[in-house]
């Protein structure tokens, strides 16, 4: 019984640990496809504009995207 135990252990150990080193390689994939796919955006905009600029308007030329106000918003509810 104490064998199986610790057999199950181990394998319960490696799984987890296997599904800990998935999701990080899967969150840096995000991470890198999100700032190629937003790379030229933000060069566009500059950097500053785009954390701390207050708005967010698609519709003017240029293009607005400032995303201080998506960051804050959930914390002041």
């Amino acid at each position: 019984m104490k064998v199986h135990k610790k057999l199950s252990d181990l394998l319960f150990r490696y799984l987890l640990f296997l599904f800990t080193i998935v999701t990080v390689i899967a969150v840096i994939m995000i991470g890198v496809y999100m700032f190629q796919s937003g790379g030229p955006s933000i060069a566009k905009v500059g950097i500053k504009n785009f954390l701390f600029g207050k708005t967010w308007d698609t519709s003017v030329e240029p293009a607005k995207y400032g995303i201080l106000p998506f960051c804050y918003h959930p914390y002041s509810l």
